[in-house]
Order: structure tokens, then C-alpha cells, then sequence
């Protein structure tokens, strides 16, 4: 996936983000309800407005509600539309923490993939072909069992590193799914059809 799918699945997806916009909600009526009570005997309605098509992602939280000019309940209003800046400060703080996580485990995937393309197209098939030449020359007589014991042993260095980086592409792929909040991953057993599709066979790349 791309960064700007990621980006906009994080968006949608993200238990933080989520959270945080229920409370920006709850703060939005708390203050519709304060101003209310200058008028005693109008009702304000409140809706809140989706600005998500299916290609754009709104990272922001729209202002729904200016202040009044009145005197009355001001105190009540104030602090109401105080604890509303407060969260939608936490939003945007929380948005460019999440987005400097995603960027950092995008690139430890995209490392990651690279170095085990690196171990299994080159560095795996040369430490194969070395001991298949050493067993040959063990048989020949040409070399002694000490020399073919450290090839031999050079292959296994070979072999733990891949297991290694195998394990580091894997943790690099848990890292991703926890901050974008969404399951890129489809392994054996799992179903995904609540889910929207994703293809994982575009390149990888941080725009």
C-alpha cells in the first residue's frame, strides 16, 4: 500500500482518531448546550457534517459553532468553548504524531523487504552454490574438513540472518497494522470481507 492509502485508512481507522472525535462531538453540544441557555426557550439542533469522499480524507475538525456576543451564561460558554479548542488541539497534536509513526514503520517495512530480497535472491544462493563447490573439493581431496567446516559455517551465519530479517519484516508489518488500525495482512484462517480491499502488490512508497 502506498503511503496516502495508509494515510487514509489511518484516518478512518485509528482507535486514537476515533476517540478523539467523539469527544470533539461531545464538547460541540456541550457548548451548543451552554449557548442555549441564553435563550431559554429556543432549541439548537446539532448535526454533524461528514467531509469524507471516497478519495479525500479530512484530517481537520471543522469549527460548527462561533461564539455569541451576549452577556449571558458567557462563563458557562467560555469554558465550554475552551474544553473544545483543548481537544481539537489533541486531535491535531495526535494527527502528526500518528502520521510521523506511520512514515517511520512504512519505511521499516520497505527495509526490511529489502534486505530479505537482498538474502534470498543473492547473498542465500551464493552461501548454497559455496558448499556445494566445498563439498565437491572435501570429496576431491582438495581442501581439508576444516576449510569445508568454515564454509559450512558461513552458511549458517547466512541462514540466521535470514531468519532474522524474517522476523524483523514481520514485527515491522505488526508495527504498521497497530498504527494505521487496520489489518493489511491476510493470513491463513483470517477473513477480511467486513473489510474494505486493499491491494499489497502496489510498489511501496512515501509521497
Amino acid at each position: 500500500p502506498t503511503y496516502e492509502a495508509l494515510k487514509a485508512l489511518m484516518v478512518v481507522h485509528s482507535p486514537d482518531l476515533m476517540r478523539l472525535r467523539q469527544q470533539y462531538d461531545v464538547a460541540e453540544l456541550k457548548l451548543r448546550l451552554a449557548i442555549s441557555k441564553q435563550y431559554p426557550d429556543i432549541s439548537l439542533g446539532f448535526q454533524r457534517e461528514e467531509d469524507v469522499g471516497e478519495n479525500s480524507t479530512m484530517l481537520g475538525l471543522r469549527i460548527g459553532l462561533e461564539l455569541p456576543v451576549f452577556d449571558r451564561n458567557m462563563q458557562g460558554i467560555l469554558q465550554a468553548d475552551r474544553h473544545r479548542d483543548e481537544v481539537r488541539q489533541s486531535y491535531v497534536t495526535t494527527v502528526h504524531k500518528i502520521l510521523a509513526e506511520l512514515r517511520r514503520t512504512l519505511h521499516a517495512v520497505v527495509l526490511s523487504q529489502q534486505q530479505k530480497k537482498l538474502l534470498d535472491e543473492i547473498l542465500l544462493p551464493q552461501s548454497k552454490h559455496n558448499i556445494m563447490i566445498a563439498e565437491q573439493a572435501l570429496k576431491a581431496g582438495d581442501i581439508d574438513a576444516l576449510k569445508y567446516l568454515e564454509v559450512k559455517r558461513g552458511q549458517q551465519e547466512v541462514l540466521k540472518e535470514v531468519m532474522q530479517v524474517q522476523s524483523d519484516l514481520w514485527q515491522s508489518w505488526i508495527a504498521l497494522e497497530q498504527t494505521v488500525g487496520y489489518p493489511l495482512l491476510k493470513l491463513s484462517g483470517e477473513d477480511h470481507s467486513d473489510y474494505p480491499s486493499l491491494s499489497l502488490n502496489k510498489e511501496i512508497k512515501d509521497e
